[in-house]
């Protein structure tokens, strides 16, 4: 599936290195990469701070911490990409990974479902976002993962993702919702199906179209025509 386009080419990669339009988003990254060194090595997320949005309200201090985790794996995937003699970001890299694996759920707590029972593979924004992200991260680099980082991703891509998503049908609300979620959610899972596993995605397409198609039933009806003919333009040049 074509679905990263020319991020799959190692001349694009140059030229994001090399051209003056990247100059500032190169900027960036490094500043984000110093940033992430100033603070330190990486921490596992904390039960306090996830159990003090179900007794205080308060998101901040865990979403502090679990975005942090987030920014570590794409600033330093983007720079072992861009700077691929650079040993110290792919090492770090995959350090980052070995951590967001080892996370209870990859699920917010603002997202978890109300209930005491041990329940770490529910599907929200930010977990399907995970798995896109992971399986974007284990194509691009699949040459310079250690065999075990790629199988940690495999793994927790199948437990806490793809099971739980073939499973379930449709998988929570939002499958069959109207608004973003429905949306995000889909083209995520959708998205990291297509990398990891095309064959099951193939399979799955009329189920995808099915949540995108229910997305749009709030658009007016040229909206929802054009949006429909984008639909399948894009799947003709994924697939």
């Amino acid at each position: 599936m074509k679905l990263l386009g020319r991020a799959m080419e190692k001349d694009f990669w140059t030229e994001v290195r090399e051209k003056e339009c990247f100059k500032q988003y190169r900027e960036n990254l490094l500043a984000d990469w110093d940033s992430l060194m100033a603070e330190g090595d990486l921490r596992a997320l904390r039960y306090s701070d996830w159990k003090m949005f179900f007794t205080t309200g308060n998101r901040t201090v865990y979403e502090r911490a679990y975005s942090k985790h987030r920014l570590a794996m794409t600033a330093s995937a983007l720079l072992a990409l861009i700077y691929p003699e650079e040993e110290k970001y792919i090492n770090y890299l995959m350090d980052a990974i070995y951590t967001l694996c080892d996370e209870y759920t990859w699920c917010l707590p603002a997202h978890q479902p109300k209930g005491d029972e041990n329940n770490n593979s529910h599907i929200d924004l930010c977990a399907s976002g995970m798995a896109f992200y992971l399986a974007e991260i284990y194509t691009l680099l699949e040459d310079r993962l250690d065999p075990l980082i790629k199988s940690r991703i495999r793994a927790e891509l199948d437990r806490r993702v793809f099971t739980p998503f073939l499973t379930e049908v449709p998988y929570s609300w939002w499958e069959t919702g109207e608004s973003n979620w429905t949306s995000v959610c889909t083209g995520s899972v959708a998205s990291a199906f297509m990398l990891m596993k095309p064959d099951v995605a193939r399979e799955l397409i009329p189920r995808f179209l099915k949540s995108m198609e229910g997305y749009i039933r709030g658009f007016s009806e040229e909206e929802s025509a054009e949006f429909c003919r984008l639909l399948r333009k894009a799947r003709e040049n994924i697939l």
